[in-house]
């Protein structure tokens, strides 16, 4: 595990600080984490970065992932201890221009939904922003006792995803009482599971979501903002399922093809 403090970087191994190193004060890039790294836990050529770690920011700690990297691949392995991640922590994570993915080890291909499989975490107090970039083939399984979704942003956070695509991934996308996120031209397809569920938010804007050959799952009876602007086609059930909601407003959203009907009020 990699632990980036606003003036230092801590190597953790086996829940034991190994090294701890200062570094500059400034938002940090791959680049410069991968300089200070074992090769063996990040390793960048040609514009594609490895990385084989969890890493984890604090507050004040911003990392920038798009600036010389365009393809990240998140190591994964047979148990979920062994998958490389990336958590926002207090901090903040900004992606753009940039495709995110899983990797086998061994034969460094996207890896399908499995207890091992690599995940992105926006914490609690944590923020993440994403423009132009593709996240896909993360997550574990759903029965897994360890499930996490491909990408979630958990209580209290915040951030924005625009012009994004969440491609293959176990759950496509998860909200869970976020704060003041922003979704914009939002496109989640072919996940295992739901493409994109919101649970008890606060302040999201949706503008032109796509969910295709995945559904959409809203749920929670503190949801304060309008279900709007989403657009569902080929789903294998209900375009968008609206589970136990309370003052639930539903408007300005278009489903197609989807198998058990467009909308499931339940």
């Amino acid at each position: 595990m990699v632990i980036v403090r606003p003036d230092a970087i801590d190597l953790v191994t086996d829940g034991r600080l190994t090294r701890r190193m200062p570094r500059r004060a400034g938002d940090l890039t791959l680049t410069a984490l991968n300089r200070v790294l074992p090769k063996a836990w990040l390793s960048i050529t040609n514009g594609t970065a490895e990385l084989a770690a969890a890493v984890v920011l604090t507050p004040r700690v911003t990392l920038d992932i798009g600036a010389e990297v365009t393809l990240l691949k998140l190591a994964g392995g047979a148990a979920l201890s062994d998958a490389a991640a990336l958590y926002t922590g207090g901090g903040r994570l900004v992606l753009h221009g940039v495709t995110v993915t899983s990797a086998d080890p061994a034969a460094q291909q996207p890896m399908p939904a499995s207890a091992g499989r690599p995940f992105i975490v926006v914490s609690g107090g944590g923020r993440l922003e994403a423009t132009d970039a593709t996240i896909s083939d993360l997550g574990t399984t759903e029965t897994d006792p360890q499930v996490r979704p491909g990408f979630q942003f958990n209580i209290g956070s915040s951030g924005s995803l625009v012009r994004t695509t969440f491609l293959r991934n176990s759950t496509g996308l998860q909200l869970v009482e976020s704060q003041d996120v922003r979704l914009e031209d939002v496109t989640v397809s072919e996940s295992v599971g739901d493409g994109l569920v919101l649970t008890n938010n606060h302040g999201t804007t949706i503008t032109r979501v796509r969910a295709v050959r995945n559904g959409v799952r809203v749920a929670g009876a503190k949801l304060d903002h309008p279900i709007t602007g989403i657009t569902t086609a080929g789903n294998g059930r209900f375009g968008i399922a609206a589970i136990r909601l309370a003052e639930a407003h539903i408007d300005g959203v278009t489903t197609s093809g989807d198998a058990a009907g467009g909308l499931e009020l339940a």
